[in-house]
């Protein structure tokens, strides 16, 4: 069995940039995330953003990504 090559820091960062760069650009009823940016996020990922920000607080999972 092939092994999978092991992606750089850089390699992973792009990845999300590219699935990201597609998901903006489709229209809102055609923008996919599971397939697309929720494919290069851990699915328990937490995002915080400080509270001093408009949307500022915790975001956990794909759901409140």
């Amino acid at each position: 069995m092939p092994q999978k090559k092991k992606m750089t820091p850089a390699e992973i960062l792009q990845q999300f940039y590219d699935a990201e760069s597609i998901y903006i650009a489709a229209s809102p009823g055609n923008r996919d995330f599971a397939n697309g940016m929720g494919k290069t996020l851990s699915t328990n990922l937490k995002l915080y953003q400080s509270p001093a920000l408009p949307y500022g607080g915790l975001f956990e999972g794909h759901a409140e990504f």
